[in-house]
C-alpha cells in the first residue's frame, strides 16, 4: 500500500474580506486552514465577523485583526468561537498554529494565545478547583511547575490580590467579580522564558482557578486585560 500523502499545515483558498456594516466584515469565498493533524477548519463564504474573539487590549498592542499579519487566523478563530462546534482548547490552539503558518513571529503568537485564553469565554464542560493550598511562596503549586507558570500567578488578580497571594496563605475565595490580567507582565515572562503553549495554557488555567470561585453553569464573569499604552 502506498503511503498516504501528508499535507503540512496550510491555508486553502484566498481570504477576501469586504466591509459589510459598521464594524462588520464579510468573507467573500470559502476559506479553510488544515492543521498539523490534517484537521480542516473551514469558514464558509458569507460569514460575517467583527474580530471580537481578539480582545480589544490585544488589538491596542498588536493591531486590528483585519489589518494585521494574523488576519487569516483571526477570521477562522472568530468563526469557531462564535459557533462553538469544536472544543475551546482546540480552537485556541488552532489559532496559535494558524498564526505561525501565516508568518506571525513566534513570541507574538504566544502572547496572542495567552490573551485569547484569558479573554474568551470557555464552552462545554467546565472544570473547577475544589481546594486551595496554604503554602509559603517558595513551595510550588505543582511539582512540575516551571518558573514561567509560577511567576505568571502574579499577573492574575481579583480585587488587588493575585494568585501568588493566594498561595501565600489566603484560604478563602477572593471577593470581587472582575478577574484582571496584567498583560505587560505576561509579555515580559514570554520574552524571558519562551514557554510552550501547553505551559501558557496551564499557567492561565491554574492562576484563574486560584482566584475565581467555582464555576456555576450560566454565570457570566468579567475578565479584563490590562495593558500599558504603546510608546510613541
Amino acid at each position: 500500500m502506498a503511503d498516504e500523502k501528508i499535507i503540512p499545515p496550510c491555508f486553502v483558498g484566498e481570504l477576501v474580506i469586504t466591509p459589510f456594516e459598521r464594524g462588520l466584515w464579510r468573507v467573500k469565498d470559502d476559506f479553510r486552514f488544515i492543521d498539523k493533524n490534517s484537521k480542516q477548519w473551514a469558514v464558509p463564504a458569507g460569514m460575517v465577523t467583527d474580530g471580537a474573539s481578539i480582545p480589544k487590549p490585544l488589538q491596542l498592542i498588536f493591531g486590528h485583526p483585519f489589518m494585521s499579519d494574523y488576519v487569516k487566523a483571526a477570521v477562522i478563530h472568530d468563526f469557531y468561537c462564535d459557533k462553538r462546534i469544536e472544543p475551546w482548547r482546540a480552537t485556541h490552539e488552532m489559532f496559535y498554529e494558524a498564526m505561525i503558518v501565516n508568518g506571525t513571529p513566534e513570541l507574538k503568537a504566544k502572547a496572542m494565545f495567552a490573551g485569547v485564553l484569558f479573554g474568551n469565554r470557555k464552552w462545554g464542560k467546565q472544570t473547577e478547583i475544589t481546594a486551595r493550598l496554604n503554602a509559603p511562596d517558595n513551595i510550588l503549586y505543582f511539582e512540575d511547575e516551571s518558573d514561567f507558570e509560577f511567576d505568571l500567578y502574579k499577573a492574575v488578580s481579583i480585587g488587588g490580590k493575585s494568585a501568588r497571594d493566594v498561595l501565600r496563605g489566603t484560604g478563602m475565595w477572593l471577593t470581587g467579580n472582575e478577574t484582571q490580567l496584567d498583560f505587560n507582565e505576561v509579555l515580559k515572562l514570554i520574552q524571558r522564558d519562551d514557554p510552550s503553549i501547553a505551559q501558557i495554557e496551564r499557567a492561565i488555567r491554574k492562576a484563574t482557578e486560584l482566584v475565581e470561585p467555582p464555576y456555576v453553569e450560566g454565570e457570566e464573569r468579567l475578565r479584563t486585560i490590562l495593558v500599558s499604552e504603546p510608546q510613541a
